[in-house]
């Protein structure tokens, strides 16, 4: 038996759309399945795109874009400080 779970999320809600989302880009693209790791426990999806960026969706969505944003950016600080690697927010 595997004694690592992980978990498997179904959105319900509003389709996922860029609008949606938090563009980020690692310095380090290795990292990528940490920092997915990393949001699904803060109830984010963390979705690779082909130019190596990742896409940030919250599972509980704020009104407002900028509320979300800076939610995001507070779990990237947070995720650099404790041993993660730069990332950079682009949209």
């Amino acid at each position: 038996m595997n004694s690592r779970s992980e978990r498997c999320y179904i959105v319900i809600s509003a389709p996922m759309t860029a609008a949606s989302s938090v563009r980020i880009r690692l310095s380090d693209p290795s990292r990528a399945s940490d920092l997915r790791a990393y949001f699904r426990r803060h109830n984010a999806l963390a979705i690779d795109n082909e130019d190596g960026t990742l896409d940030v969706h919250l599972l509980k969505p704020f009104s407002d874009r900028e509320d979300e944003r800076a939610l995001v950016r507070s779990y990237l600080r947070v995720w650099e400080r404790t041993g993660g690697v730069p990332v950079e927010l682009l949209e």
